[in-house]
């Protein structure tokens, strides 16, 4: 393992979340979902919606979480009826999910997502509180059956226009698959990590790059460089900056996931297609605030660049 590798995984190694927070958050999604799922039934709500399944998604089920926000993600998948076959709307959803949030936890409703958090705890040891995102998921009984992964469902619109998108979940477990901790020095986790320490720490940036911007390039690197160790840590750490080169004319994937009878598709760079919807630019920037981001790229290409220069 060279000099520039060690760094790269002690960085990570000091930024991981700790055991004690993640078995917090964990205790924490298994109380509430519970009590969710009891109140949904008991509900009686227009659209009959209740809870189908949940799976942890995000930085806590990658093993990239950080220990300075911890967080836990929960896709929430939710059966809904109705007569005339429409969805309910994005904002009827979060209100009514907002709406029976159980004693003891407060919920807090966002554009996409529920926020959750125990009440009355401001923190955990001396870490700050601890909190969940509840993002819902909707599907419809009499298409998806008793088993809807790998089938198309619905999701809140990633980029806060509060609609639904379709979205395909197996696309998404194909990647959270490709993205699992490996034996170091050639370990994703630790390279996603270092890749979200390095966004965080560029100053007043036009637009953020969101994590599943940098998920999808690292996915994309270790689908062009599939084998354990196949190039350096810090190799991959700089073909996945290199790769937003690419992104300047428009990145496609050519087994992206196409929506059933949609013709729709990205027409104006920059942007990132969606790998579970073609249809889907997950980049969400103008010319200019990627611009800004490219620039500092170049920056961690320079020559003289090192892991102590790109992330402190």
């Amino acid at each position: 393992m060279n000099g520039q590798d060690k760094e790269l995984i002690r960085v990570a190694a000091d930024l991981r979340i700790s055991k004690e927070q993640k078995k917090a958050l964990n205790v924490m999604r298994s109380e509430f979902m519970s009590k969710l799922k009891s109140a949904l039934a008991k509900s009686d709500n227009e659209y009959r919606i209740r809870l189908k399944m949940e799976y942890i998604g995000g930085s806590i089920k990658k093993g990239t979480a950080m220990r300075f926000n911890p967080d836990i993600d929960v896709v929430a998948l939710f059966e809904f009826d109705s007569e005339d076959g429409k969805l309910p709307t994005v904002t009827s959803v979060l209100k009514l999910l907002q709406s029976i949030t159980p004693d003891g936890f407060v919920s807090k409703r966002g554009v996409t997502a529920l926020t959750i958090s125990r009440k009355g705890i401001q923190k955990i040891g001396s870490k700050a509180k601890l909190t969940m995102d509840l993002v819902p998921a909707l599907c419809h009984p009499s298409k998806h059956g008793k088993s809807p992964l790998g089938k198309w469902y619905y999701q809140i619109d990633p980029r806060g226009y509060g609609n639904w998108v379709k979205f395909n979940p197996a696309i998404q477990d194909d990647i959270m698959k490709k993205l699992h901790r490996r034996t170091e020095p050639d370990d994703p986790t630790a390279l996603l990590i270092c890749l979200k320490r390095w966004r965080d720490l560029q100053k007043n940036p036009p637009a953020k790059l969101s994590s599943y911007v940098l998920e999808v390039l690292v996915w994309h690197e270790y689908n062009k460089r599939p084998k354990q160790n196949q190039v350096s840590l810090v190799k991959r750490f700089n073909n996945v900056i290199k790769s937003l080169n690419e992104v300047k004319s428009g990145l496609s994937f050519k087994n992206a996931s196409k929506p059933p009878k949609s013709k729709s598709r990205i027409k104006n760079p920059p942007f990132i297609q969606n790998p579970a919807n073609a249809n889907m630019d997950i980049l969400g920037m103008s010319s200019a605030d990627f611009n800004w981001w490219l620039k500092m790229s170049k920056k961690v290409l320079d020559g003289n660049a090192t892991v102590n220069k790109m992330l402190k």
